[in-house]
């Protein structure tokens, strides 16, 4: 500073550096997500027996989530990842210790992110923080892979919380003796395998076959193939046996354990709808006998009453039949075990309700592979879809309507191809799967606005009514005016579709990087696409 001594200088450099601290304190910015709700495909939920109102879910490419029960939302867990750990955001299993409920394990990993790194998280603040324990060299998870509706196969001993085991796609199934920090390949399951294509289903343990502080002694594991694909060892896994139970050329896909020491486990195979059923086996006898609610379609989720062994809910799987919002899975309920069922959307004993999210509408339960009934609470059922979670508090046996929820606040797993925030207007996406929104207001979930998926999104900088967007796989539409309403350009070339735009300042120009008969080339317009 000219004409001020070397001690003012140092006053003024010190003030200057106080007023950029305070500058920084006052514009501190803080990140949340743009309110949609759902979108992705929700694989597996997860409650705790040990603990009230503790549930998980995980998704297939948008990480995991823990339930908040006051403000009924989900709470983002993985959201801490970088950029060279985008793969945890596949989660293929997730398990809690039911003696230690703050306990939370997950096998996160994704076959085309980071080349397939897996690892195996670690929490014991019920998701707050993580250790984690690369096993990408072991084995490899894919949380985003074929045939990821299947049970979980991470499971937690839950009479002696330091063993674990893992079952995996490829490489059949590990332990851990130390909580998940190292694993080594149960060879006594392994060579009941075709390690090379043997998927692992779930891995259940039978806490009633153990005491706290000893190992559990019977273990069941699935296997998704034909054939013999379920097993069970009774001797804390030294040791196996294939149980004779699977309905013919049908995959296990998920099991649920009542207290009364019956075993129900799903059967299905999407590539077959005419494939699967339910089969419920006897852990004491080892008789079984088929309880399927409907026979020649695929079963997934299914979830049995904490108190009450005779009080049943499954899924079907992938199977498109009439909902009050479009073509869907079918939920069953039976209140005796299995013997009788009650097909609650055949026999209208259902509703549906947008919980806020106006764009579920139309859209119906589906991809049902995830079930958990509240263990506190039979009434509360909570269901996986390719769209989020829905939940029931009044399920009532099925005896009355029941009323389901699109219960995603907080989950948000929209794809994002494309999107731009208008000065003064609005914030405009394009998501896979879903299209796109339309934003007044980013805090809520749009009551209008939905579109056709968009490949790009341009406004004009001095006129930002005048929107542009390419439609993916289709053609340019504008827009001159907010709320967005779009008009179609011509195609005055011929067949120009997908690519990226750009737009002048005045609006005046429009640039569109479009593909002509199969060629990639930089199209200009000056009178909306005339010419």
């Amino acid at each position: 500073v000219h004409g001020i001594d070397a001690s003012m200088k140092r006053i003024v450099a010190l003030g200057l550096l106080f007023a950029c601290w305070l500058n920084t304190q006052t514009d501190a910015q803080t990140f949340g997500t743009v309110a949609m709700g759902g979108g992705g495909y929700v694989t597996g939920i997860l409650s705790c027996p040990s603990q009230q109102n503790l549930f998980y879910c995980k998704t297939d490419v948008g990480g995991a989530y823990r339930w908040d029960e006051p403000s009924n939302s989900w709470i983002p867990l993985l959201d801490w990842c970088s950029e060279n750990q985008t793969s945890y955001q596949g989660v293929e299993s997730m398990a809690v210790d039911p003696q230690s409920p703050a306990k939370l394990y997950i096998l996160a990993g994704t076959s085309y992110w980071n080349s397939g790194a897996t690892a195996i998280l670690r929490s014991s603040d019920y998701g707050a923080t993580f250790a984690i324990t690369d096993v990408t060299s072991k084995f490899k998870a894919n949380g985003n892979g074929a045939n990821r509706q299947k049970g979980e196969t991470l499971a937690v001993d839950p009479n002696f919380g330091s063993t674990l085991f893992c079952g995996t796609r490829a490489n059949g199934l590990f332990k851990s003796t130390d909580s998940g920090v190292t694993w080594n390949a149960v060879a006594s399951f392994n060579s009941n395998l075709n390690i090379s294509s043997d998927s692992i289903s779930f891995v259940m343990f039978d806490k009633t076959t153990g005491t706290p502080g000893n190992l559990t002694q019977r273990i069941f594991i699935g296997v998704y193939r034909t054939g013999t694909n379920v097993f069970v060892s009774n001797d804390a896994g030294a040791n196996w046996t294939g149980l004779a139970i699977s309905p013919t050329n049908s995959f296990a896909e998920r099991c649920a354990l009542a207290s009364n020491s019956f075993l129900y486990v799903t059967f299905g195979d999407e590539t077959k709808q005419t494939n699967g059923g339910v089969v419920k086996y006897n852990t004491t006898n080892g008789v079984s006998f088929n309880c399927t609610p409907v026979t020649r379609q695929p079963y997934c989720g299914i979830s049995v009453c904490a108190t009450n062994p005779q009080k049943l809910v499954a899924f079907t799987y992938s199977i498109y039949k009439q909902q009050p919002w479009n073509y869907g899975d079918r939920i069953y309920v039976s209140t005796n075990g299995g013997t009788n069922w009650t097909d609650l959307f055949g026999s209208g004993k259902i509703s549906m309700n947008s919980n806020g999210f106006p764009w579920i509408v139309g859209n119906a339960i589906h991809w049902a592979g995830a079930l958990e009934m509240d263990p506190y609470n039979s009434d509360r059922v909570f269901v996986g879809s390719g769209n989020g979670i829905f939940c029931t508090t009044n399920l009532n046996s099925g005896i009355t309507t029941s009323t389901w929820k699109f219960m995603v606040k907080g989950l948000e797993e929209m794809v994002p191809i494309d999107f731009i925030s208008v000065p003064g207007g609005p914030f405009i996406t394009s998501v896979g799967d879903r299209g796109g929104f339309i934003h007044t207001d980013i805090t809520v979930s749009p009551a209008t606005g939905n579109m056709s998926q968009s490949s790009g999104f341009a406004y004009a900088a001095l006129a930002p009514n005048f929107i542009a967007r390419v439609v993916a796989g289709g053609a340019l539409y504008y827009s001159e005016r907010l709320p967005v309403t779009s008009t179609k350009a011509p195609p005055t070339l011929g067949t120009m579709t997908e690519g990226d735009v750009a737009i002048s300042a005045n609006g005046g120009t429009i640039l569109w990087k479009s593909t002509l008969s199969g060629t990639n080339a930089c199209f200009v317009t000056t009178n909306l696409g005339t010419n």
